[in-house]
């Protein structure tokens, strides 16, 4: 906890220092693209894999981070990697292969959580038990749940439809775009019908 909270307040403090040295708004937004890129892969798989510690999100968080600047800021004028400017999504490639390599060597490297630390995460969400076989076999009594994978993977789809349908709805609401409002705001709310009404059927 206490690696966790100084780790958040250094990449608060980086990230202060940042700011001052970003010349536009669509650099930031690159370099938030690409931490979320870099991490997003992370924040899925802490429910299904008993390995995923906290070295593994503060490092993926850090990694992703660093590779994000080094690629907006350096990488520009040093060019060791060269990426044509129509080819910018390369950043992103680039930006989740370093991250998943970093944090799949640092998840290896550091020693897992404890097992009543893990016991109680998983007896709070039951995931399903393929991810936790491990820990699992060693506590034969713990009921062991199939899980609904495919249902649970097709609602974190629908759910992150519906949040990005939500974000450019309100956008299009503030600049007047009435149709395209419309449109977003009722994907929007179509989603969220279905993750709400899926969501009680899921245990």
């Amino acid at each position: 906890v206490a690696v966790g909270r100084i780790s958040t307040v250094g990449l608060m403090v980086m990230s202060a220092f940042l700011a001052l040295a970003l010349s536009s708004a669509l650099e930031a937004f690159n370099i938030l693209l690409q931490i979320g890129a870099g991490t997003g892969l992370i924040f899925i798989l802490r429910w299904f894999w008993w390995r995923i510690n906290a070295y593994t999100e503060i490092s993926a968080m850090a990694i992703s981070f660093v590779v994000a600047i080094f690629f907006e800021s350096f990488n520009p004028d040093l060019g060791w990697i060269e990426i044509p400017e129509n080819q910018s999504y390369l950043k992103l490639v680039y930006s989740v292969s370093i991250t998943t390599v970093g944090w799949l060597l640092v998840t290896f490297l550091t020693q897992p959580e404890k097992d009543e630390v893990l016991l109680k995460f998983y007896r709070k969400v039951h995931p399903a038990a393929f991810g936790w076989k491990k820990v699992l076999d060693r506590y034969p009594e713990e009921k062991q749940d199939i899980g609904q994978l495919p249902k649970e993977i097709g609602l974190m789809l629908i759910g992150s439809i519906m949040i990005y349908a939500a974000l450019f709805a309100s956008g299009f609401w503030i600049y007047g775009e009435a149709i395209q409002g419309m449109v977003a705001t009722l994907v929007a709310v179509i989603c969220g019908g279905i993750v709400l009404l899926s969501w009680k059927n899921l245990r």
